[in-house]
């Protein structure tokens, strides 16, 4: 029998033990993102490094949710945790990455880059309401 030895990735911008427990707590993060400075080729780097971890960790916290829920369907606990995140998080989540996605692409693009600029964020957006299951 194989099995596989998936290590996780040592987190760089979330601390290792966070947990999404309430918008409150992974609002920071968000905002963080949002205001933080881009003004070279490594300090857009790392931002993207950033945004991608934390798209992770909020990723994966609601995979695992589901996961739990419908592996015991007769726990309503999990249920309400699923639940939550779907209706309490993830909503101001998508719409606060959607709009800090979009005012740093505007912030780092050339003037004459912003009209294809701006269809890539119209898709970028268009994916993560797909994603999301929202219409």
């Amino acid at each position: 029998m194989h099995t596989a030895n998936i290590l996780r990735l040592q987190r760089q911008f979330i601390p290792a033990d966070f947990k999404i427990t309430t918008w409150e707590n992974l609002e920071p993060y968000l905002k963080e993102l949002l205001d933080r400075k881009i003004d070279s080729f490594q300090t857009l780097e790392k931002w993207l490094k950033d945004s991608s971890e934390l798209e992770a960790v909020i990723s994966e916290d609601v995979c695992w949710r589901q996961i739990k829920m419908t592996c015991d369907t007769e726990n309503k606990a999990l249920e309400e945790a699923f639940n939550f995140f779907c209706l309490q998080i993830q909503p101001k989540e998508l719409n606060l990455q959607l709009f800090y996605f979009y005012r740093k692409a505007r912030q780092i693009c050339k003037p004459d880059q912003l009209s294809t600029y701006d269809a890539l964020i119209i898709k970028q957006m268009s994916d993560r309401v797909r994603r999301s299951g929202r219409k």
